[in-house]
């Protein structure tokens, strides 16, 4: 879970223009 968590993190920074509209998506992903 931990992995998953710290991916999580670099996709919302990676994609923090759209991190609110894109957070489901990344996590959905």
């Amino acid at each position: 879970n931990r992995l998953v968590e710290f991916i999580d993190l670099l996709r919302e920074v990676m994609c923090g223009q759209t991190r609110a509209v894109g957070n489901r998506d990344v996590k959905r992903i």
